[in-house]
């Protein structure tokens, strides 16, 4: 018996996550499919028989739409200022960016990649992993003690827009290597 109940709750766990991905596909579908008794001819009720039962059912199924109509608009509305709100967050973070942390995030925009090689034990690029500007695409480490971290592609598309954000902070990373090397 327990382990019956153990797998309906993990069925239960892994259906609730599939709906909560595709929501919106689901709510759409249940309100065409309500929906369309209200579309049809009604000869098709007539033919099929089944006029009683449209009778019948008919304001529940109007209600049913309505009902899953609401709840589509409204999804979309949450879902388009949730994502206004989390690009205006990401934007927020960016500009309050260290030098340093810009430093880091210049490499990406002059070498035009998604990944860099740091080392394994830098505080700046724990800070950005912890921002969720960067994250560590392998657990693995090479020799020297570096890894490779990868720029989420938000924050890479969104440094490539505003390079004015990183440029200064790369050219004079640039000039005090060259004078220190010099």
């Amino acid at each position: 018996m327990k382990d019956v109940l153990v797998a309906a709750i993990t069925f239960l766990e892994k259906s609730w996550d599939t709906i909560r991905q595709h929501w919106w596909a689901i709510s759409l579908s249940l309100f065409v499919l309500f929906s369309l008794p209200f579309v049809l001819p009604h000869e098709i009720f007539l033919v099929l028989h089944v006029e009683a039962l449209w009778a019948i059912y008919s304001p529940i199924l109007g209600f049913l739409a309505y009902a899953t109509a609401v709840v589509t608009v409204c999804g979309f509305v949450c879902s388009v200022i949730i994502c206004l709100r989390d690009r205006h967050k990401r934007a927020k973070l960016m500009q309050k960016l260290t030098s340093a942390e810009k430093e880091h995030l210049a490499h990406y925009l002059r070498e035009q990649s998604q990944t860099w090689t740091f080392d394994l034990y830098d505080g700046v690029v724990a800070g950005l992993v912890k921002k969720g500007i960067l994250y560590k695409p392998d657990t693995k480490a090479n020799k020297a003690g570096e890894q490779d971290y990868n720029m989420e592609p938000w924050a890479y598309e969104f440094l490539k827009k505003h390079r004015d954000l990183i440029e200064p902070e790369a050219r004079e990373c640039c000039l005090c290597r060259e004078q220190h090397d010099g």
